[in-house]
């Protein structure tokens, strides 16, 4: 009867711990989101204030320096 309680408390500190992990990496995910929502917005706002022209040379830029890549 010991051992099934004691091996029930380790069981419940294992699970314990993996919630805990879990919240922290939700938490930490959910953080980096809002951040990332937060410099789209601005370089939307940019983006947005530019000429077509301004927009495309900005573009190449962006693939010549490896940001991100030619659209097909």
């Amino acid at each position: 009867m010991a051992i099934q309680i004691a091996g029930l408390v380790v069981l419940a500190c294992i699970v314990s711990g993996l919630m805990a992990d879990n919240y922290a990496l939700r938490k930490g995910y959910k953080e980096l989101q809002r951040q990332n929502s937060i410099s789209l917005d601005r370089y939307n706002l940019v983006v947005g204030m530019l000429n077509e022209e301004q927009q495309h040379e900005l573009h190449q830029y962006y693939i010549a320096t490896g940001v991100i890549e030619e659209e097909e």
